[in-house]
């Protein structure tokens, strides 16, 4: 499956199924956090009281009386007149009564202390009610903290709103008494200004006569010259009147002018007379600004933290974590997956998908009882299949791996298969070594030799000296016969084997361990005794199985390779790379080895789709009721090799 393809719901579940254990342990982890901060964190409670509130709005006020407005004391309640530091440090010293008085310090501190733990909000759009909290580890003293600093602002709000109303009414009857006195002092004016203009001497009055007299001055003009003495008073009079009627239009604009100021101060003293009897009727009736509409109860149910939510939450964030973490492994995990995805890759067939065993602590025999020191030797010998089952999976496995690599050879003829991987602890060995029993005791007569001449592991595996080996056949002695080990060499060279339980057939399994390790192994391998050492293996064995070295790390297998007869690949499930795998794959072929398959090392049940089919047979079967196979051999103690 390639790394861009859509998984199925299907591969979606297998792919929980193999990465069950990082979704579990990523689930658990958010969860168990989660869950830890959520008992562990102190509860807090918080307790509520509902405040109502009058109201006033002065916007409309303040449109009437225009200019005034602006100077005049607002009486609108505000939301922040309710946590002053006045009332909060008031709230502290009621509920600090009957104790010991409190420090400046301490006092500070509690008054931020109650600040932090205290809320107040306007409730619903009508802007009527108020509510009023405070958080507290206690839910009793959560309650009384409200309780006392609801009963507080009360006291403070209604005296301070009394305090703005008394000061507002005093400032409105000076108000009304200036005006009142500007009033007076221009209707005075208005009327001294009327006063200065006659009636009769103002206006067509004065126009007429001033007519007449021009009239009697052009008669007497005609019959005499300005001279005359007649004429001369006439001139006077006309001079005087024309005096007056200029000054008629200055008297009219300051009448205009007194009359305006005269409105406006009416004005004035109306709307302040109005609002003071306002003032009046709210300082008479004696109307609380606020007032509790609902005291505050113990709470029942803490406020923080909510166990539902935050376990819940941390399910479901556990969830898409471990999701989101399975799913970017899977997309960046460049290891194949499934045995059909290894076919598809590398064009080779799957010759057999092996078991995962569960893994068992085995200790070393040492002369101090009181001391135990693990025997990782031990424990890759415990995966032997001679402690298994005749019938158990894990040698069924090999049962079948042997069938499908022996079932073209025919009588009388000879194979060598080379056991090998792309990088180390693949579990090559042990496969190679469970195949030389399963072939041994199907009655073929197996030799397995070990031509890791780095890293030998097969000696260890069976208890066997390291030498003699196969190297003393370059070195000291041609006869490579004699040093094979034989199964009663191995008897006695490993005390876990006595008390193997399957050992039918196989005193047809013989060991030709490394011998010295060479200091050069290649040149050993590729010289021209090696293939001769094979030839005549060929002649002494129909079944040779030789343990070769990691294929990427080292050339040996590939040196190895053309002279045998196949080359087996073991893949550990899910752990190397596709991309190594492949060029093991390419490096093997240009040395012009024939690989024969893949050999699926490691296999979880329920990991792979088909193989877990191939083998729930056996697990019903009694061999691990559905979980990887265990097996029944006692864990004991082995003696070093």
């Amino acid at each position: 499956m390639e790394l861009s393809e859509e998984l199925s719901i299907r591969e979606f579940f297998s792919l929980l199924r193999r990465r069950r254990r990082e979704f579990l342990v990523c689930w658990s982890t958010v969860f168990g956090i989660t869950a830890l901060y959520t008992f562990l964190e102190t509860p807090t409670y918080r307790s509520e009281a509902v405040l109502r509130v009058q109201v006033q709005d002065d916007s409309a006020r303040n449109a009437q009386m225009g200019a005034l407005g602006l100077v005049t004391p607002s009486t609108t309640f505000n939301i922040e007149q309710l946590l002053t530091p006045q009332i909060l440090e008031e709230c502290v010293k009621r509920l600090n009564e009957g104790k010991p008085p409190l420090s400046h310090q301490a006092m500070d501190a509690n008054v931020q202390s109650l600040e932090k733990r205290s809320q107040a909000d306007f409730q619903g759009s009508d802007r009527q009610l108020v509510d009023v909290s405070v958080s507290s580890p206690h839910p009793k003293v959560a309650a009384d903290e409200t309780n006392v600093l609801t009963q507080v602002m009360v006291d403070i709000v209604g005296a301070d709103m009394t305090a703005k109303t008394h000061r507002t009414k005093q400032f409105i009857e000076d108000q009304l008494k200036d005006t009142s006195g500007k009033l007076k002092e221009s209707e005075d004016r208005l009327r001294q200004s009327r006063e200065k203009m006659d009636p009769e001497s103002m206006g067509g009055a004065l126009g007429t006569h001033l007519a007449e007299l021009k009239n009697r001055r052009s008669t007497l003009l005609q019959k005499y010259t300005n001279e005359l003495p007649e004429v001369k008073q006439l001139n006077a009079e006309i001079h005087v009147l024309e005096g007056q009627v200029k000054e008629i239009p200055n008297q009219e604009i300051d009448v205009t002018r007194v009359m305006r100021d005269v409105r406006l101060n009416e004005e004035m003293f109306t709307m302040l007379r109005t609002r003071l009897e306002e003032l009046q009727i709210v300082e008479s009736a004696h109307v609380a600004p606020i007032s509790i509409v609902e005291p505050a109860s113990i709470p029942s149910v803490p406020e923080s933290p909510n166990k539902r939510y935050n376990l819940t939450m941390g399910t479901l964030a556990g969830l898409l974590l471990g999701l989101i973490i399975v799913m970017a492994r899977h997309h960046f995990d460049t290891s194949m997956v499934t045995p059909e995805e290894i076919e598809a890759y590398l064009q080779l067939p799957v010759l057999a998908a092996i078991p995962h065993i569960e893994r068992r602590s085995v200790e070393l025999s040492v002369n101090d009882p009181l001391v135990r020191k693990a025997d990782p030797m031990g424990e890759a010998r415990s995966r032997l299949i001679l402690n298994f089952p005749s019938q158990s999976p894990h040698a069924e496995v090999h049962h079948l791996l042997r069938n499908n690599l022996m079932k073209d050879v025919k009588n009388g003829e000879s194979r060598i298969f080379l056991f090998t991987s792309a990088v180390a602890a693949e579990g090559k060995s042990i496969t190679a070594a469970n195949f030389a029993v399963a072939a041994a005791q199907s009655g073929i007569p197996t030799l397995l030799a070990e031509v890791d001449l780095r890293e030998p592991m097969v000696d260890k595996l069976f208890g066997l000296p390291q030498e003699p080996g196969i190297t003393n056949y370059f070195y000291t002695s041609p006869r490579w016969e004699t040093s094979i080990a034989r199964w009663e060499q191995i008897k006695n060279g490993a005390s876990n084997l006595k008390e193997a339980i399957n050992l039918d057939g196989i005193s047809n399994l013989h060991i030709l361990p490394s011998g010295k390790r060479p200091s050069n192994p290649i040149s050993l391998l590729s010289s021209d005794r090696f293939p001769l050492l094979l030839q005549s293996m060929r002649q002494r064995f129909p079944l040779i199985i030789l343990d070769g070295a990691p294929a990427l790390l080292f050339a040996d297998s590939s040196i190895v390779g053309p002279h045998v007869d196949g080359i087996i690949l073991v893949y550990r499930f899910g752990r190397t790379a596709r991309e190594i795998l492949r060029r093991t794959h390419n490096q093997l072929v240009t040395s012009n080895a024939k690989i024969l398959g893949i050999v699926v090392n490691d296999i979880m049940q329920g990991q792979v789709g088909s193989y877990h089919n191939y083998y729930g047979s056996y697990y019903k079967g009694g061999y691990g009721g559905g979980t990887p196979y265990k097996s029944p051999t006692p864990a004991v103690r082995y003696s070093k090799p």
